[in-house]
């Protein structure tokens, strides 16, 4: 049947009855074809994700859109000797680039799951993402999701938009090699249990690791930092949930903000281990503070990074109302401090008198199904309880 000579209204009848991953694959048949497929497609979407699940050792990459996702293509690393393919190798033109690869489909669905081999694997991932990106009109950054614990298994992406790693364990020499070589530009969710290469312990990471760098950042086992890793961040917003943060440690991150430090810093949220409570009294006994005045400062703090829906429930919005307030000598740079036993929270009030816009996040920043608490390896329940 050659779909091109229908009408256009049949054109796209056929196109919207085929799923996305039925889309790519039409697309491939030709550059009219192609064409004709990416000036018709029209839908929504904050962008791709590329998803690495390292226990069921295979890939995907997601269309995003605004209220649903949706799987276009998976891959596996074809290993000759235990998946040997019965089909001839197929040669797939992405723009100026040939690779080589099996292919096959799910007998139940017809999603197609294609086979690189050890020439191309690293390379083919990235090629197909651009591909699929320019033919559903979604911006090229990458976003990406993976439980791995050898970073060497990962595509060639030197710049990620934004990164979730997901997992059990990882080394923090590993983590530390890993954000050394590796760009990202926007937001790292960090969920794993970060230790050395045998033990489960602080200082698993360089003081100044470009961990620490990240614009935005948040660390759910944050037990290995000391408190020269947490003094050493650069970026704007940062969430440390479980340190080993103690009284003093706070006294002295605040004596450094007052002095000068932390420019770039907005938003953080530090939360001790459960039997190393903080004590608010003795840490806001030793400066100058003020209560609250709305002719000074607005009442609510409007965290717009997409991180906000990965902070647990009740840690998310704290009332700022009921913080008390500090003042930098120095720039008269106002901050609040909402203090509790179990947390701390700090702001900084760049805008005294924020536009009093929707708090629900920019979801342009991270895929939409990770902040409905959509965990693609596994579920921790006590993250969302916390």
């Amino acid at each position: 049947m050659k779909l091109l000579r229908f009408p256009q209204l049949v054109q796209v009848l056929v196109f919207q009855h085929l799923g996305l991953d039925g889309l790519f694959m039409l697309s491939l048949c030709s550059q009219k074809m192609r064409k004709q497929i990416k000036s018709t497609f029209r839908a929504k979407s904050t962008g791709l994700s590329m998803v690495l699940d390292s226990l069921r050792e295979e890939g995907s990459i997601y269309f995003e859109g605004l209220f649903d996702h949706f799987k276009v293509i998976t891959w596996i690393v074809d290993n000759p000797e235990t998946t040997p393919r019965e089909s001839s190798v197929l040669f797939l033109k992405l723009d100026t680039d040939i690779i080589s690869c099996g292919l096959s489909f799910d007998t139940d669905t017809g999603h197609p799951t294609f086979g690189f081999d050890e020439d191309n694997w690293k390379s083919a991932p990235i090629l197909m993402y651009n591909y699929i990106s320019d033919l559903f009109h979604t911006s090229s950054d990458i976003q990406f999701i993976t439980n791995t614990r050898s970073f060497e298994d990962l595509p060639n992406i030197k710049v990620f938009k934004n990164f979730y790693h997901e997992g059990l364990r990882l080394a923090g020499s590993k983590l530390d090699v890993f954000f050394e070589t590796h760009e990202i530009t926007n937001c790292a969710v960090i969920l794993p249990y970060i230790m050395t290469d045998t033990l489960f312990t602080r200082g698993s990471i360089k003081r100044r690791s470009s961990l620490l760098k990240i614009k935005n950042l948040l660390v759910y086992k944050a037990n290995f930092l000391v408190i020269n890793n947490i003094l050493s961040f650069r970026g704007s917003h940062a969430v440390f949930l479980e340190s080993y943060i103690k009284n003093n440690d706070i006294i002295k991150f605040l004596n450094l903000w007052l002095s000068g430090r932390f420019r770039r810093l907005d938003y953080l949220l530090i939360t001790p281990l459960y039997h190393a409570p903080l004590n608010p009294e003795a840490i806001l006994g030793k400066f100058n503070t003020m209560p609250f005045d709305e002719s000074r400062r607005s009442a609510m703090y409007i965290n717009k990074t997409a991180m906000i829906d990965f902070i647990p429930a009740r840690l998310r919005q704290p009332d700022w109302s009921k913080g008390i307030d500090i003042e930098r000598e120095t720039d008269s740079m106002l901050a609040t401090i909402v203090l509790e036993r179990n947390q701390f929270h700090f702001c900084v009030w760049k805008n005294c008198f924020p536009e009093q816009i929707p708090t629900t996040s920019d979801y342009n920043e991270f895929p939409k199904r990770l902040h409905e608490g959509y965990l693609p390896f596994r579920s921790i329940p006590q993250l969302w309880s916390f």
